[in-house]
């Protein structure tokens, strides 16, 4: 790589919808134009099927395991974005979680493997990825010295061209965690390798990537998404109007079926009979009168909602 490298993590703010996935792809292609460095979007891939035991597919009570059944994406609809990637002219990046999601990457033909921290010491999942022919990137949050000489050789025996990452495994991190001196160690542990930075502090914080290139690193890596007033809101709040404020209209009933499936799961989790009532929300952030439009938009706007959700 001639120039720096910029890598957008999408991670799963794409909120399990893929068309609100390519609307963020599409507004960080914009974001970029007229910048000379080289950019890349990057996916995580996991198998949900294998990735989640089968006694917790439905512990909907555990952070992870919840937010990962919500946001789940069919392959079809993960390629459907990687297409997306292509297209605009991103380099293609994908972090595997297990090795089936491997198997997914090479077949959907991204460019570069993205390790993450926890997966760094995953000796199976890092035999599988070494058997592949892509670039590796790997970030190094929470790995001893040892553990990173030794991951760092198992690669450079097996001739992988290999990125390392510093990284602090703390969202966000705060300016006093940072800890950019580790790219010092890293440069001089390690010369031979490629080094990079993966952000996570608050994206306010502008000065901590500058001070990682000044210290040598060349890829720089940084969660994106984008807040609409759809996602940024409770589902009751996703009313057609709105999502059309936002250029979103497409996404009421996706978001619809969403706030239903919630719903049921919150049932299902319970163990008891709960009755689930649905609900009419303020069409215009507000019940205030004098906001609305006229009773007879109001009320096509509220029957729309209404046959959205009689049937469940």
């Amino acid at each position: 790589m001639s120039k720096l490298l910029f890598v957008f993590d999408l991670a799963n703010n794409h909120m399990g919808n893929v068309e609100h996935g390519l609307r963020v792809i599409r507004e960080i292609r914009k974001a970029t134009a007229g910048f000379d460095f080289d950019f890349a979007f990057k996916f995580q891939y996991r198998h949900l099927d294998t990735f989640i035991h089968p006694a917790f597919k439905d512990r909907l009570d555990i952070k992870y395991v919840k937010r990962f059944s919500e946001t789940r994406l069919s392959n079809d609809e993960l390629r459907r974005m990687k297409d997306e990637v292509d297209a605009l002219g991103f380099i293609g990046v994908c972090t595997p979680f297990d090795e089936k999601s491997v198997d997914l990457i090479e077949e959907h033909g991204f460019d570069i493997i993205k390790i993450a921290s926890c997966s760094f010491t995953d000796w199976p999942l890092l035999e599988r990825i070494a058997q592949t022919s892509r670039p590796i990137i790997a970030s190094a949050a929470g790995a001893s010295l040892d553990e990173i000489d030794k991951v760092v050789s198992f690669f450079e025996h097996r001739q992988k061209d290999l990125t390392l990452m510093h990284c602090v495994a703390e969202y966000p991190t705060p300016d006093d965690n940072l800890q950019l001196n580790q790219i010092d160690l890293f440069r001089a542990r390690y010369p031979r390798l490629r080094l990079g930075y993966s952000t996570h502090e608050s994206p306010d914080n502008v000065e901590a990537v500058k001070m990682a290139v000044a210290k040598g690193a060349t890829v720089l890596e940084k969660h994106v998404g984008l807040k609409t007033e759809a996602w940024g809101l409770n589902a009751y709040s996703a009313t057609p109007e709105r999502l059309a404020a936002e250029g979103q209209p497409e996404l009421f009933a996706p978001l619809q079926v969403r706030a239903i499936e919630l719903a049921k799961a919150a049932v299902a989790a319970c163990g008891r009979p709960v009755r689930v009532a649905g609900c009419l929300p303020p069409l215009y952030s507000s019940y205030q009168p004098e906001l609305a439009t006229d009773y007879d938009t109001v009320l096509g706007l509220y029957r729309r909602i209404a046959a959205a959700q009689k049937d469940h």
